[in-house]
């Protein structure tokens, strides 16, 4: 699917190793406690559904290929956690002033212009 530029999102179970660094190799629990214990790591927010709509914090965690991250949902009454392997494909965006393509980078606002992580831009 890389190949085609496709990205997915893949539930994984908690045993499910990532490589966050060189030689840092964790199972996806394994990655909460150490990495994620602060609640400003966690992104809030609810997701309307069948049987209502439950909150979920939701935290993105860099693995060391650059296409590939850890989504981790947190329900917000019980403490239950879902672990995701994302593969993300760029999308891409043409200047219009300059004509050159440029990429985005996942949390970048893909409908806005400049990149509000950038104050260069």
């Amino acid at each position: 699917m890389q190949d085609h530029e496709i990205g997915s999102v893949l539930r994984v179970g908690c045993a499910f190793h990532v490589e966050l660094a060189p030689r840092t190799r964790l199972r996806a629990d394994a990655v909460v406690a150490p990495y994620l214990s602060a609640p400003k790591r966690w992104q809030t927010c609810s997701v309307t559904g069948s049987k209502g709509e439950p909150a979920y914090a939701w935290a993105w965690v860099a693995t060391i290929r650059a296409r590939h991250f850890l989504l981790i949902r947190k329900h917000l009454e019980t403490g239950e956690l879902a672990y995701h392997y994302c593969s993300v494909v760029f999308a891409h965006s043409k200047s219009s002033s300059t004509g050159q393509r440029r990429h985005r980078r996942p949390g970048q606002n893909l409908l806005a212009d400049t990149d509000p992580a950038d104050p260069a831009r």
